[in-house]
């Protein structure tokens, strides 16, 4: 069996992602034992238009749209986005694509509970699979290969926020008001790993607060890096969840350290206060439970049900 991901990105939660496959791929018995064949691909010129499997993100379907492909090829596509908050554009094409012109041989990998409903109720390929990012062993080497090891008073970032702050938004009004209290530093924009981990290994506490209400789920593809090396993550409490498809949560919920919007003030206030021993057994509890929920299960399970 070949299989080939289709991948030209540059952005950290997908490069994450796509080496977190392709070592399982590569180093997982299941796919050893049967022969599977993985290959990465920048460009569809370097397709074979037989291969068994093509996976690829869903942003990056206008790359295969209009291509013949083998009859017995089957697409995966990674879904790492809101369906609603796709172009009409793209939001057209996914539909005609994923229902109609390769509604038998196409796929999607989910990460959010939100999207599974959506094609509950609005598409006839009911061909999903919930497989975000979650623990594997690439994180963790990855993460140790641009390891600070600095301990957690010396750290000189209170507070660490990465992603996107909108002018007027959610997420800069909170941070405006931390800023007056505390040392916090948004990095956006970061592409390079050994910068990127490095500046997580600075910070005391990492903060996530959701772009929009409209749009809560627990972020596999933020906090998966994290919660798999032990940082201290503190979360906008998630809403958007569906425990009987997102059962590795119902442990995790547990230790978590969520809170609502207009509590992040007082949350961090807290536990900026907190000893590095407090706050190491937080993460020592979350590291644990995190880790129970394997990503390889996942895909091989997946596999193994086209086997069938």
């Amino acid at each position: 069996m070949q299989i080939q991901i289709l991948y030209n990105r540059q952005y950290i939660p997908f490069d994450l992602y796509i080496n977190s496959i392709y070592k399982i791929f590569t180093c997982n018995e299941f796919f050893i034992s049967n022969n599977y064949e993985v290959e990465l691909i920048n460009d569809t010129c370097n397709l074979n238009k037989d291969v068994d499997f093509l996976i690829l993100f869903l942003n990056d379907i206008v790359l295969i749209y209009d291509l013949v492909l083998n009859n017995n090829t089957k697409v995966i596509f990674i879904n790492p986005d809101y369906i609603l908050n796709y172009s009409q554009t793209d939001f057209n094409m996914i539909n005609h694509y994923v229902n109609h012109i390769n509604i038998q041989n196409t796929f999607i990998w989910e990460y959010n509970y939100l999207n599974i409903d959506y094609y509950n109720n609005n598409f006839d390929n009911k061909k999903y699979y919930f497989i975000p990012l979650l623990y594997n062993d690439y994180l963790e080497y990855i993460y140790n290969e641009n390891k600070a090891s600095i301990s957690h008073d010396k750290k000189p970032i209170d507070v660490l926020f990465f992603g996107a702050v909108d002018p007027v938004g959610r997420r800069k009004l909170i941070l405006d008001q931390l800023s007056t209290i505390c040392n916090v530093y948004i990095m956006s924009g970061v592409n390079n790993i050994r910068h990127y981990i490095n500046i997580i290994e600075n910070s005391k506490i990492v903060l996530n607060i959701y772009s929009k209400e409209s749009n809560m789920p627990f972020d596999y593809y933020r906090n998966a890096l994290l919660y798999s090396n032990k940082v201290f993550l503190i979360s906008e409490k998630k809403r958007d969840i569906n425990l009987e498809i997102q059962n590795e949560l119902l442990e995790l919920n547990d230790v978590l350290i969520e809170c609502n919007y207009n509590d992040i003030l007082n949350t961090v206030e807290s536990y900026l206060k907190k000893t590095e021993y407090e706050i190491e057994s937080i993460k020592q509890k979350t590291y644990e439970i995190f880790k129970k929920n394997d990503m390889d299960k996942c895909v091989v399970n997946f596999f193994q049900q086209l086997q069938l």
